[in-house]
């Protein structure tokens, strides 16, 4: 027997495979956020050099946002995942130490999001260190010419129709409920979200709704990590 019971669960990343507009099953050139920032680590499976799928080093990169988040076409996902876009923001800033001549980033998005101390500042940073934005959301996606690279179609906030060619595609990829969350749920007898996530009160954002069991990290909502140790320090104060 014990007091209480703190769930730290984490999340599962979003898988984009199937999804055909986006090509990840297709395109080699295609990859996952979470891919990506493998490639920049010095210990990751390039040794943080980029990469294209044909040896070359990419020149011209792309991300596109709310894949997995914030939309109802292919996927349940409505709610936002909070991270993707200030992890876009700092892959695309570090790019240009990775790359020869800094490169060309541009990040595709329905807004942007910073929510966290000095985030707002960061992205305005980057701007002045030549990231672009645009306003888009990318449907087709096909391979670039000789099979290398990404071609890409979209239509920007006036309704205008634009074709672009980049070396490589980054998927930002949102965050799911982790796997076992109904069977934890059940077994443990505490509520979810419609979005496997465990239902809180926003009045006490660390407790379900069976006293004695809390919750921290992603597993509450999706978060950053500055915001998962905040809960993880109110879940550790309510136990007793």
């Amino acid at each position: 027997n014990v007091g209480s019971v703190i769930m730290a669960q984490g999340y599962k990343p979003y898988d984009p495979s199937g999804i055909d507009y986006y090509g990840y099953d297709e395109i080699p050139d295609v990859v996952t956020s979470f891919e990506y920032e493998r490639m920049l680590s010095a210990s990751g499976p390039t040794m943080g050099h980029l990469q294209m799928s044909n040896g070359e080093e990419p020149k011209k990169i792309a991300w596109i946002q709310c894949v997995g988040s914030r939309n109802a076409n292919g996927t349940k996902n409505g709610y936002c995942s909070g991270v993707c876009c200030m992890y876009a923001i700092k892959q695309a800033t570090m790019t240009q130490s990775h790359v020869a001549d800094g490169g060309e980033q541009t990040i595709f998005y329905m807004d942007i999001r910073t929510p966290g101390k000095e985030y707002e500042r960061y992205y305005e940073s980057s701007k002045q260190k030549g990231v672009e934005y645009i306003k888009a959301r990318p449907h087709t996606l096909v391979k670039g010419p000789d099979g290398a690279g990404v071609t890409m179609d979209w239509a920007d906030d006036t309704g205008s129709t634009h074709t672009g060619h980049f070396d490589m595609v980054v998927l930002s990829i949102g965050l799911e409920a982790p796997e076992d969350a109904v069977k934890l749920a059940d077994k443990c007898g505490f509520s979810l979200t419609p979005h496997n996530f465990a239902q809180i009160n926003s009045f006490d954002p660390v407790s379900t709704d069976r006293d004695g069991i809390y919750v921290t990290g992603v597993f509450q909502a999706p978060k950053a990590i500055p915001q998962s140790v905040t809960v993880a320090s109110s879940a550790a104060a309510e136990v007793k």
